[in-house]
């Protein structure tokens, strides 16, 4: 019961935290972001905004760019679904990675992990990963 009690809560907490930009459109990005595939020019466009004010958003707002942004909260989807045992494919798919090969080398570049351990054991390889430093998360971003 300790052992699932543990399980459920690493699940529930985001491993990458970021925070949502506060502005409505740099909101609604966000949240586009993480559940479209949609470039960064494509989701800007959709919001009449430039890529560039789109970049200012969040960086002045989360202290990220963009794309690092997005690659963090892609991985708050996938990494609970590979704790749990789903495959690489899987948790590409479902985190709206265009191939499982990008992918695994962005997951790689936010845990640290070799990509060689990642692809031979995914779920073994991020629960031996050193926790991630914490971050101010004052809205997190749920998918």
């Amino acid at each position: 019961r300790a052992a699932t009690g543990a399980f459920l809560r690493r699940l529930g907490r985001q491993s990458f935290p970021v925070t949502l930009p506060t502005h409505p459109a740099g909101a609604a990005i966000a949240r586009a972001a993480v559940q479209t595939p949609y470039t960064l020019e494509q989701l800007a466009e959709r919001h009449h905004m430039s890529p560039r004010q789109v970049q200012r958003i969040f960086l002045d707002e989360t202290g990220l760019p963009f794309a690092r942004w997005r690659s963090r909260a892609r991985m708050n989807v996938a990494v609970p679904l590979l704790l749990g045992g789903a495959d690489l494919t899987t948790a590409a798919r479902v985190s709206k990675y265009a191939t499982r090969a990008g992918f695994v080398r962005a997951l790689s570049r936010e845990t640290g992990v070799p990509i060689t351990h990642l692809v031979a054991d995914p779920a073994g390889a991020l629960a031996h990963a050193a926790p991630l430093p914490a971050a101010s998360t004052s809205a997190a971003v749920h998918a």
